[in-house]
């Protein structure tokens, strides 16, 4: 079965507990995203990345006034700042890179050839203007490049990127695991008596990055 590594939101200002939008919980997870992205580049498992990357005039975004914290964010991970990089522990040495307008169909395309052929790096990276990872018109090329059978998911928020990620993953057919002990929600509470629920009759399976390291080093 052919499978692929899918981390979300492992940026500064969700990942450092004095970032901009901490979610809560995730310091701890560092390592094990470490541990994640080393194995994909020893298993030579293709990785895929989603980044935010914010404008300041984002309609989600709110500099005036309270944001709600479930469709509106006070600023964080604003384009060129340091909350916005990609965490020490998850970065690529080399990856081939969709910025938040690389729109090009031609170029896409000639990207994901290149990282196909193993010229281009060990991971694909992907920029999107908030917590839908699918607000980028190279997701749907990446995934007929990659064809996965099944995703390994992981990464921060929970409870709002990688939500977005299983709704589209299950309308498009493909299996999902979610590596529980790699993920963070911002509401610890809701998480396990909302969210988890739904994602379980969604046909969601679970696993833990102990068990996914043991299987893809066999």
């Amino acid at each position: 079965m052919s499978t692929i590594y899918w981390e979300l939101g492992a940026q500064a200002d969700l990942a450092d507990v004095d970032g901009a939008l901490y979610c809560p919980g995730t310091l701890g997870i560092r390592p094990i995203l470490r541990r994640l992205a080393e194995a994909a580049r020893a298993q030579r498992i293709p990785r895929l990345a989603t980044l935010v990357c914010h404008r300041p005039d984002d309609p989600d975004l709110v500099t005036e006034g309270k944001p709600d914290y479930k469709e509106t964010w006070p600023p964080f991970c604003l384009a060129g700042t340091p909350g916005q990089a990609w965490i020490p522990e998850a970065r690529a040495e080399r990856a081939t890179e969709f910025p938040r307008d690389a729109h090009s169909e031609r170029l896409i395309r000639e990207a994901l050839q290149a990282f196909r052929s193993g010229v281009a790096g060990e991971a694909i990276t992907v920029e999107v203007p908030g917590f839908d990872p699918w607000n980028h018109p190279a997701m749907e090329k990446i995934l007929e490049t990659l064809a996965p059978e099944r995703v390994f998911l992981y990464g921060v928020p929970a409870d709002r990127f990688l939500d977005k990620a299983i709704e589209g993953l299950v309308e498009r057919g493909i299996a999902v695991t979610v590596v529980e002990d790699a993920m963070r929600p911002f509401d610890a509470k809701k998480f396990p008596k909302d969210v988890r629920p739904a994602w379980e009759e969604k046909g969601v399976q679970f696993t833990t990055s102990a068990e996914l390291l043991a299987a893809a080093s066999r």
